[in-house]
């Protein structure tokens, strides 16, 4: 028997930190999926690479590192990979979508978005119950503390 079994752990945040949350999740979950590229997702690479204009030179050695793996660019595993993708992956894609879903909905709710754009936003996460994987026990509600 799993010693974590029936433990359940609560975390309140604010909105930026949810935020943060949210894309590293993503960060984790497109390395996982060998988009290198996308470590740019960091802030702190972000502004190395355009203070010191290397971002053509970045993208190439992401691409070298994909070669290592024998993905040539453009290429990468799908997330539904199951010979170089680990669940954890998919896991942490699946509560990145369940982060947007839920900033979609408030957005909609409180007025700030009217219009629907049809984006993977706009729908529940998907991705473990795609890949028959157990669905992360992740809920996500955002509170407005202003009323």
């Amino acid at each position: 028997m799993n010693k974590h079994m029936g433990k359940k752990i609560t975390v309140e945040l604010g909105f930026e930190e949810a935020c943060l949350i949210e894309r590293a999740l993503e960060l984790y979950s497109r390395v996982g999926i060998f988009q290198f590229d996308n470590l740019t997702l960091c802030n702190s690479l972000q502004s190395k690479l355009w203070k010191d204009d290397i971002s053509d030179k970045f993208r190439d050695r992401a691409d070298d590192l994909k070669s290592v793996f024998n993905y040539n660019p453009p290429s990468h595993p799908s997330i539904f990979n199951t010979q170089d993708v680990q669940d954890d992956v998919r896991i942490a894609c699946h509560m990145y979508q369940q982060f947007r879903h839920e900033r979609y909905k408030d957005r909609i709710a409180s007025g700030e978005q009217t219009e629907r754009h049809h984006t993977v936003d706009e729908y529940p996460a998907d991705i473990c119950n795609i890949a028959g994987i157990k669905t992360p026990d992740c809920k996500i509600n955002i509170e407005n503390l202003n009323n």
